[in-house]
C-alpha cells in the first residue's frame, strides 16, 4: 500500500521559486574522495578515487560469494588492481579537475578536465558485464591538438604489445601474473593509436596509452572498458560490442529501482540528490552470498564484510522508505545465524563484559560493560516480544515479557545510577559510572529504543553534554574514535534523530545541512575525520555506509516519523523550506 503525503507551503524567501541548493561540500576532506561504481546487490564493485588531475580504479576479482568468505564474520576481499589514469592534452596533464556522480545520483562518477578550449570528461558507470568508463573529447580550439588517457597499472600487469607489438594490440592490458594471464583487466575502444612512438610500443610494460588526435572544432568519443569477467580470446567481440547500450541499460537499471523508493520532493536540488545518491550506495553495499542470499558490508574496501550487525542498518532504512521486500531477503542471515541463549536466569540484567568499538572505552579499556550495548539489547528484547503479540504466540509471550521487563528494569537503574552529573545536568556516559571514550549510542535510549520519553531529564543533559562542544562547521566533537574529529554520521544517527523525537526539526536540519556539505561532491564520506574543511586526518573506509543510512533515514523522519504503531505527520524543518515550493512523500 502506497502512502502519499503532500505538504505545500507558500514561504516568503529571497531565493526564487526553483532548485537552488544549500549543499556546496564546503567541509569536504581531503582527496582522494572515493565512490564505488557496481550494479545493485552485485559482486562486481569497482573503486574510484579522484583528486586533482587525475583518478584511480580499484578492484578485486574476490567477493563474498566464494565459500572462504562465510557470512557475519570479519574477513575482507583483498583489493587485487590498481590503475592510476591520467588524462593528458598535447602530453601535458591538467592541474585541476572537478567531479560529480551521474544524474547527480547514481553510483559513479563524471570527472571533467579543461584547459584552453580543449576539454575531456570521464564518465563511470557499472555496465551489464564491465564497469564502463565512457571518453568525451572537445576541441573548441583553432588549432589541431593530441588527447590521450595515460592508464597506469605497475606490476602485476601486461600490456601485450610490450611483449611482442609485431603479434599483439596495445589496446589493452591483462594479468600477466596472479591470475590466469590472459586475464583482461582494461581494454581501451575508440582511439587513433595506442602508441606515441614510431614502432607502435606502449610507453611501458605496464601501461596502456589510448591516443586522440582532434582537429580543430572537433568532438569525439571513446572507451575504457574494465570485463568483470573476460580473457584475451573474447578481444575481438568486446571491440565491437555496444558499449553505448549498455551504459544505458546500467543507468535504466539502476533510476528503475530508485525510482521504486519512497520518492521525495523538496525545493531543495542538493538535497535530493543527497537522499537518492545515499540510497542507491546502500544497494552497492549489498552483494550476494555463497548460497545466493544478500548480506550487506559497512563499507566499500576496508569493511567491506557482512559483520553480525551491521547488515541490519541497511534493511531497517530499507524499510522505511518502501522497499519492504529487499529489507527482508537481507535480514535473513543474521536472524537465521542467532545462536540459543542457554540457561540463562530470567533476572540476568546488563551484558556481560565485551568489545566497544565506536570510541567507546572502558578508561583506557576498550573492554568493559558498555551502556549502548545493553540499549539495543533490552530493545531487541522488546521487538522479540512485539513479534511474540502480533502472531499470536502467547507461551512465548510470557516468557518474553519477563525476560524484557526484568532486563529493562535492570538497565534504567543503571543509567540512572550511573548518570554523570555535570554543569548543565545529567547525562548518559558510554560506561556507567565513568567518563571515558565517547558517548556514541547512548541518545539511541530515546530513538529509535524509545526506553526514555523525549523530556526525561537524562536525555536532555545527554544533549547539552554533545552540543557544549561543537566544530565551527557545525559537528558536534568525538562522536567514535577521534576525540578531535567528527564521525558526522552519528550526527544524524543519535543526535538529529533524538532532536526530531522531541520536536525539534530545525535543530536536526542544521546537521542535515552541516553532514551533507562535510561529505564529497560524490555524496560519500570516510567514517572519521577532522574538523576543517580539507581535512587530511581521517579514519575508516574511504566509502562508509553509516552516513548514507543516516541520510536516508533523517530525511525520511523529517517528512513523516513513526510512532508507535503509526505515522506522525511532521511539518517539514526550514531547511526543507527554503523558498515556494512543493514538498512531497509519496
Amino acid at each position: 500500500m502506497k502512502h502519499i503525503f503532500t505538504l505545500c507551503f507558500a514561504l516568503f524567501a529571497f531565493a526564487a521559486c526553483g532548485m537552488s541548493s544549500k549543499i556546496d561540500f564546503s567541509y569536504a576532506f581531503a582527496t582522494p574522495h572515493r565512490v564505488t561504481a557496481g550494479r545493485p546487490d552485485a559482486s562486481d564493485r569497482t573503486l574510484i578515487d579522484l583528486q586533482q588531475g587525475s583518478l584511480k580504479l580499484s578492484w578485486t576479482y574476490d567477493n563474498l560469494a566464494m565459500p572462504n568468505y562465510p557470512p557475519l564474520t570479519f574477513k575482507t576481499p583483498t583489493t587485487q588492481w590498481r590503475i592510476q589514469i591520467t588524462p593528458q592534452v598535447d602530453g601535458k596533464s591538467f592541474i585541476d579537475s572537478r567531479w560529480t556522480r551521474p544524474d547527480g545520483f547514481l553510483p559513479g562518477m563524471v570527472n571533467r578536465y579543461e584547459t584552453n578550449r580543449t576539454a575531456i570528461c570521464l564518465e563511470v558507470l557499472g555496465g551489464m558485464t564491465a564497469a564502463l568508463m565512457r571518453i568525451d573529447l572537445v576541441n573548441d580550439d583553432t588549432q589541431p591538438h593530441q588527447f590521450a588517457l595515460r592508464c597506469d597499472a605497475g606490476w602485476p600487469s601486461e600490456n601485450p604489445a610490450w611483449v611482442d607489438v609485431s603479434q599483439y594490440a596495445g589496446d589493452n592490458l591483462q594479468a600477466g601474473w596472479k591470475d590466469r594471464a590472459d586475464r583482461v583487466l582494461l581494454l581501451a575502444v575508440g582511439a587513433d593509436t595506442y602508441s606515441l612512438q614510431t614502432n607502435g610500443l606502449p610507453p611501458g610494460a605496464n601501461t596502456l596509452l589510448p591516443v586522440w588526435n582532434l582537429k580543430p572544432g572537433e568532438k569525439r568519443t571513446g572507451w575504457i572498458v574494465r570485463p568483470y569477467r573476460a580473457y584475451a580470446d573474447e578481444l575481438p567481440a568486446l571491440r565491437t560490442r555496444d558499449w553505448t547500450g549498455e551504459q544505458a541499460q546500467g543507468k535504466q537499471e539502476w533510476r528503475k529501482l530508485l525510482d521504486s523508493a519512497s520518492q521525495l520532493t523538496i525545493p531543495d536540488s542538493g538535497a535530493v540528490n543527497a537522499y537518492r545518491a545515499c540510497l542507491a550506495d546502500l544497494f552497492i553495499m549489498r552483494e550476494p552470498l555463497a548460497d545466493g542470499r544478500i548480506i550487506g558490508v559497512p563499507g566499500t574496501e576496508g569493511y567491506r564484510a557482512g559483520n553480525s550487525a551491521e547488515p541490519l542498518i541497511i534493511c531497517v532504512a530499507l524499510d522505511q522508505n518502501g522497499y519492504h521486500k529487499e529489507s527482508a531477503a537481507a535480514s535473513s542471515v543474521s536472524f537465521d545465524m542467532q545462536a540459543d541463549n542457554g540457561e540463562k536466569p530470567l533476572t540476568y540484567g546488563l551484558m556481560p563484559r565485551g568489545f566497544g568499538d565506536c570510541g567507546l572505552k572502558n578508561d583506557d579499556d576498550m573492554y568493559g560493560v558498555f551502556l549502548p550495548h545493553n540499549i539495543w539489547a533490552v530493545y531487541a528484547d522488546r521487538c522479540s516480544l512485539e513479534a511474540a503479540e502480533i502472531l499470536g504466540k502467547k507461551r512465548d509471550a510470557d516468557e518474553l515479557t519477563k525476560i524484557y521487563e526484568t532486563a529493562r528494569t535492570d538497565l534504567l537503574a543503571a543509567l540512572d545510577r550511573g548518570a554523570i552529573t555535570g554543569p548543565n545536568g545529567r547525562w548518559i556516559p558510554g560506561v556507567p559510572g565513568k567518563t571515558s571514550g565517547s558517548c556514541w549510542g547512548v541518545l539511541n535510549a530515546l530513538s529509535p529504543c524509545g526506553l526514555l520519553p523525549p523530556d526525561h531529564e537524562l536525555v536532555t543533559g545527554t544533549l547539552r553534554k554533545i552540543e557544549a562542544n561543537v566544530s565551527k562547521g557545525g559537528q558536534p566533537i568525538h562522536t567514535g574514535w577521534m576525540a578531535d574529529g567528527a564521525w558526522v554520521a552519528i550526527t544524524l544517527d543519535n543526535i538529529a534523530e533524538a532532536h526530531l523525537a522531541r520536536g525539534e526539526g530545525d535543530v536536526a536540519a542544521t546537521y542535515l545541512t552541516s553532514t551533507l556539505n562535510h561529505g564529497t561532491p560524490l555524496y560519500t564520506w570516510r567514517e572519521e575525520r577532522g574538523l576543517e574543511p580539507g581535512a587530511k586526518k581521517t579514519s575508516g573506509d574511504r566509502q562508509h555506509l553509516w552516513t548514507p543510512v543516516a541520510v536516508v533515514r533523517a530525511m525520511r523522519d523529517m517528512m513523516v516519523l513513526e510512532n508507535g504503531d503509526g505515522l506522525e505527520l511532521k511539518s517539514p524543518p526550514l531547511f526543507l523550506r527554503l523558498s515556494f515550493g512543493r514538498i512531497l512523500l509519496s
